[in-house]
């Protein structure tokens, strides 16, 4: 996805899963991402170490299930590692050195990752 300390504008909804989430290198314009099914919350991407985007998922209208977390490695053609905590998740954030994802559920629980057992940097 481009050279190190190269930006890049990434666009998510937050109402809607048909809209998707798409990333364009702030130079060229080009078009580096599409994934038409993802739509976060507020607060609720992050760029993880440079090496992945991360993403908290909405619930589907009427959904019972739980949350989900999607991490997809910028480098690496690959079906999204994921992970379903017990609650949906809000915002997430990341420790600088992207050892860590903490996750926000509405119930005021915070959920805690440790990248290396979720994904290889």
């Amino acid at each position: 996805m481009g050279g190190i300390g190269k930006e890049a504008l990434v666009v998510c909804s937050d109402k809607s899963l048909g809209i998707g989430l798409t990333i364009w290198d702030i130079e060229s314009g080009e078009n580096l991402l599409h994934i038409p099914t993802s739509a976060s919350p507020p607060h609720g991407l992050i760029c993880l170490a440079n090496q992945c985007l991360v993403a908290s998922q909405i619930h589907r209208q009427g959904s019972v299930a739980g949350g989900v977390i999607f991490i997809w490695p910028f480098n690496k053609p690959q079906a999204p590692v994921r992970s379903y905590p017990m609650e949906s998740i809000g915002p997430i954030t990341c420790t600088k050195d992207g050892t860590y994802i903490v996750g926000e559920a509405p119930s005021g629980n915070a959920y805690v990752w440790e990248t290396n057992d979720v994904v290889t940097l």
